[in-house]
């Protein structure tokens, strides 16, 4: 009986030390292999186990990889061992992960199935693109960077590559520029948001280098293209990377990649002022003004005049800031009332880029002011204070007259002195107007 005993006793713990070789579980085998990637491309390579392999934080890799870009692995966990490469594998590079011979998991048995996993890094693709996919305000010329992850063949670009526009129903062809276009683009010494992403996102470095021959290393695997044909104001456009764009190797980029944007709008001027109704001609107490939908030099902004008749000219107040160009220009009130004035253009208004006025037959524009408004609020903190009513009233101007208009040089008044130090005194005060001023 006691033999008996002893050798359940056996048998038990050896269950327990190897229960896939006492029960028939099926032996170790990978379950999952991924190539992992981010916006630079494939960054790193998991292999996941069915069963434990090594105990957590220890043992060694359990396979051998075989690449050009240098690496190192770890165990996440008993199962999980993960490679990270240096660097992004660039484009055209083919790499393979072995398991080791004789590799055998926790419990001694050997690890079967598949063994050999290649990853290849594809063709060339764009990392990183300015201006930036999503972009709305792009030119009708625009100049396209590519920053690739790798080498690409130049020919490939123009005949895979194409530009979609919205109501039109064929592929606009790219041209692929000259390689010093993109040194020309990219400033050595200046840049803005948009350049500093780009080169980050792109794994460049950033600031570029000044060295000439340095900038062009850094610079080589990015591409410059346009679309053949000038695009439409207003609409919205897609550069396709196409499938079949290759490295110099032959490898393929294997899937169309699209990248959206919107075409800026046409540059154009447009008359704004406050009117009682929509029918009703500009307020003359409240200023008129000029916006542009794009930026224009500031001194030929300063040249647009608002005749007002009798041989009156009215210039732009001068606009706020320092920047060279600005967007908008308005003119100082007051202004006759009931008369038809004219905004005046300065011949061959262009904006920044040098694109003409588009809606240029329309100046000079007639500008209807109406007649003086019959009723003029002042602002609610400004008022008539009572001495013995507690209250503030506001004051109103009834019935303009044309003749007052901008000759109030100034408002007489008085003012009082509360003769207190005493802070309650002064805040008590204060507290009895406050609900009158304030509401």
């Amino acid at each position: 009986m006691r033999k008996g005993l002893a050798f359940v006793v056996l048998l038990f713990a050896l269950a327990l030390a190897a229960p896939w070789r006492v029960f028939g579980d099926s032996p170790t085998s990978v379950v999952n292999a991924v190539i992992g990637r981010d916006t630079l491309g494939i960054t790193r390579f998991t292999v996941r186990f069915s069963a434990a392999v090594a105990p957590l934080g220890q043992g060694t890799a359990p396979l051998t990889m075989a690449c050009a870009v240098p690496g190192a692995g770890r165990w996440v966990d008993p199962q999980t061992f993960v490679w990270e490469f240096a660097r992004p594998l660039p484009a055209g590079l083919s790499c393979s992960a072995t398991l080791n011979d004789g590799l055998k998991d926790a419990g001694g048995g050997g690890v079967v199935g598949t063994r050999r996993f290649p990853i290849d890094s594809g063709g060339p693709v764009p990392l990183a693109l300015l201006p930036a996919s999503g972009e709305t305000e792009i030119e009708e010329d625009q100049v396209f960077l590519a920053a690739l992850n790798g080498p690409v063949d130049r020919p490939s670009i123009a005949a895979g590559a194409y530009c979609a526009v919205e109501g039109i129903g064929e592929r606009i062809a790219v041209d692929v520029l000259p390689p010093r276009v993109a040194e020309q683009v990219l400033p050595a010494t200046q840049s803005n948001w948009a350049t500093e992403s780009f080169l980050e996102n792109a794994g460049l470095p950033h600031p570029l280098p000044l060295a000439a021959k340095a900038r062009q290393t850094a610079l080589a695997n990015v591409v410059a293209l346009k679309c053949r044909r000038p695009l439409p104001p207003g609409h919205d456009v897609a550069l396709v990377w196409g499938r079949s764009i290759r490295s110099p190797g032959g490898r393929v980029a294997g899937v169309d990649h699209r990248y959206d944007f919107k075409v800026r709008k046409e540059f154009s001027a447009r008359l704004t002022c406050a009117r009682a109704n929509a029918n009703a001609g500009c307020d003359p107490i409240e200023p008129i003004s000029v916006q542009f939908t794009a930026p224009v030099r500031r001194a030929d902004a300063m040249r647009l005049r608002l005749d007002i008749g009798s041989g009156r000219q009215l210039a732009p107040k001068p606009a706020e800031g320092t920047n060279p160009t600005v967007e908008a220009v308005s003119f100082r009130t007051p202004f006759p009332p009931a008369i038809t004035a004219h905004l005046l253009m300065p011949p061959n208004l262009r904006d920044e880029s040098g694109r003409p006025l588009a809606n240029a037959r329309r100046f000079p524009l007639d500008v209807e002011i109406a007649d003086a408004p019959p009723l003029v609020k002042f602002a609610a903190p400004f008022g008539i204070l009572e001495s013995r009513e507690g209250g503030v009233l506001p004051v109103t101007v009834r019935s303009v007259e044309p003749r007052l208009m901008g000759n109030i040089a100034a408002v007489s008044g008085a003012k009082a002195r509360i003769n207190s130090h005493d802070d309650a005194a002064i805040a008590s005060s204060v507290g009895r107007q406050s609900p009158h001023q304030f509401g």
